[in-house]
């Protein structure tokens, strides 16, 4: 069998996720007076969203729609929530540990808002041999 010359990993929902989910978002929020159905309506219009998510974008919907609350404390709780919660799924590290001790190239293909791919990215710690992102279709 031929050593394969790249291995071509996608980041969202198949490396890592934010622990916890949507909920964990919603539950960040409610304490600081934004109900779980308002957040969750301003989420799925920020991931909607042709620029890409962001928590910066999330913030800039809920206040478009009326939505009141320290808007400073809001994107701390987020800065922190991304902080704890942002992380490989169980294994993966030893899967790309794995694959780069076979002296297989990393590649990581994702799409989304620019800047946040890559601060979700740098997050993880991880380098990769390479890394395209794209922003979504419009």
């Amino acid at each position: 069998m031929q050593k394969p010359t790249a291995v071509i990993l996608d980041l969202d929902f198949t490396l890592a996720h934010f622990e916890g989910g949507y909920e964990r978002i919603y539950e960040t929020l409610a304490p600081l007076g934004l109900p779980r159905y308002e957040a969750k309506d301003a989420l799925q219009k920020a991931v909607a969203g042709e620029e890409g998510f962001n928590f910066q974008r999330y913030i800039q919907i809920m206040e478009a729609e009326g939505l009141k609350a320290n808007w400073d404390d809001v994107a701390k709780a987020l800065d922190q929530l991304f902080q704890s919660a942002y992380a490989f799924y169980p294994d993966v590290a030893d899967f790309l540990a794995a694959v780069r001790d076979k002296g297989i190239p990393l590649v990581l293909v994702t799409a989304g808002n620019t800047e946040f791919q890559q601060a979700k990215i740098d997050h993880l710690g991880y380098t990769f041999d390479d890394v395209f992102i794209t922003t979504l279709p419009k």
